[in-house]
């Protein structure tokens, strides 16, 4: 069983159907660039993530906060979000590669 245990298609949901994050996010996640992954709140399903920066590997890793809510929770109270520009909003490809990398 996974963590997390969340459907792709509800992170797709969350992403607004976005396809690009998903892509993106396998090349990251086969870069292993996911060098950071710990659950501060099993029961919240909260997670914390660190992702190095694909175009700027010096540069300090993206940091990634997942919050889930309890099982059951709808996937419009989500909370997601990454230190980089698209992770404000929800759809970057290091929050599909934290996810993916849980499950």
């Amino acid at each position: 069983m996974s963590v997390v245990d969340v459907l792709l298609a509800d992170t797709l949901l969350y992403s607004d159907g976005k396809s690009r994050p998903v892509v993106e996010a396998e090349a990251v996640l086969r870069a292993n660039h996911v060098i950071l992954c710990e659950a501060e709140d099993f029961n919240k399903r909260q997670i914390f993530a660190l992702c190095l920066q694909i175009s700027a590997m010096k540069s300090s890793p993206h940091e990634v906060k997942v919050k889930l809510g309890s099982r059951g929770t709808p996937v419009e109270q989500w909370n997601c979000i990454c230190s980089c520009k698209a992770g404000q909003y929800g759809y970057c490809k290091h929050f599909v590669a934290v996810h993916s990398y849980v499950n």
